[in-house]
């Protein structure tokens, strides 16, 4: 009973494992495949459009009128559509439409999707905002409606992307993350089997069986295979934990992140212990798929999931 439950526990620590590995894969061939996304800009004055109402032009760019008449009808082929504005202190507004539809990447009101002219700090800029995405790679045409904004150009101009499908990576990453999620359930239900047998076996005396538990929770590393048991050591959550805080790869990164949460799970009292070993650093933050955490964070949501999953498997036997 005892080999079944090892064996279980380290098929699942090898599933996770592998997913997370897997994941990473995944990740890097995604990013890969979105590098051959190719843009084409235009200017008001190159692109081919449809100018309808009082416009005017110039090498700044297209300004309606007071009339607020003023529309223009762009054709395109691709993926994406963003609009190239002129912002600043004043108020302005373009409303825009692909194929007949609101724009998908605008706010929408009662009268379409609409894009805010007024620059978020009043300081004049010119940018590229996206209005529309993950449309068929196919012939579209784009409406923009004008509304104040005259004598300030602010259709600079335009770009289209073909951005290739990547449906086939997100879905490998759900069936990934699936496939973790359930190896690590594997992990906290093998284990705690694991503890339980061993406390039905040791039965005897409410005093045993609380330093069984004692003995038990401190070493929960045990219900691994004897070459896992270096993990026991103080030194090895260190060694993980900097390999994950200096790691330029991404696939290292999520391996050896998998491998400071099943440390943390099996050995809370070490988890703690490194919460307080990086808190004095905690302006120097891990970028991870964009942003950025301290190790403190990290370490503290970790040993918080490893505490639930001690109550949890404490109720559950």
């Amino acid at each position: 009973m005892k080999q079944d439950l090892r064996t279980c526990t380290l098929i699942c620590l090898a599933g996770l494992v592998g997913s997370l590995l897997l994941s990473g894969v995944v990740l890097v061939a995604r990013r890969q495949t979105l590098l051959q996304t190719t843009t084409t800009s235009y200017t008001a004055l190159s692109g081919e459009a449809e100018w309808e109402g009082d416009w005017e032009f110039s090498e700044l760019g297209a300004g309606p009128s007071q009339a607020g008449t003023e529309r223009v009808t762009i054709p395109f082929a691709g993926t994406d559509f963003a609009l190239r504005v002129r912002r600043g202190d004043y108020r302005g507004y373009f409303f825009v439409s692909v194929d007949g539809e609101p724009a998908n990447l605008l706010p929408q009101e009662e009268r379409g999707a609409y894009l805010v002219l007024t620059s978020p700090d009043y300081a004049p800029q010119v940018v590229t905002i996206p209005v529309a995405s993950g449309l068929d790679d196919g012939p579209h045409v784009a409406v923009v409606v004008a509304e104040r904004g005259w004598d300030q150009w602010p259709l600079a101009g335009w770009s289209v992307s073909r951005t290739p499908d990547t449906t086939a990576y997100r879905w490998a990453l759900v069936g990934l993350g699936a496939l973790g999620l359930a190896c690590l359930g594997g992990v906290v239900r093998w284990g705690a089997g694991k503890r339980g047998s061993r406390g039905a076996e040791e039965q005897g005396s409410r005093g045993v069986e609380k330093r069984e538990t004692v003995r038990n929770s401190q070493s929960a590393i045990s219900i691994l295979h004897p070459p896992f048991s270096i993990l026991h050591s103080p030194l090895s959550i260190l060694l993980v934990a900097g390999v994950f805080y200096f790691s330029p790869w991404l696939p290292l990164t999520l391996a050896s992140g998998l491998a400071l949460a099943t440390l943390i799970l099996l050995r809370l009292d070490l988890g703690l212990a490194l919460v307080a070993a990086t808190a004095p650093f905690y302006l120097y933050p891990r970028p991870l798929f964009g942003k950025a955490f301290s190790m403190v964070e990290i370490t503290t949501l970790l040993c918080l999931l490893s505490w639930g999953l001690r109550q949890l498997t404490t109720q559950l036997t």
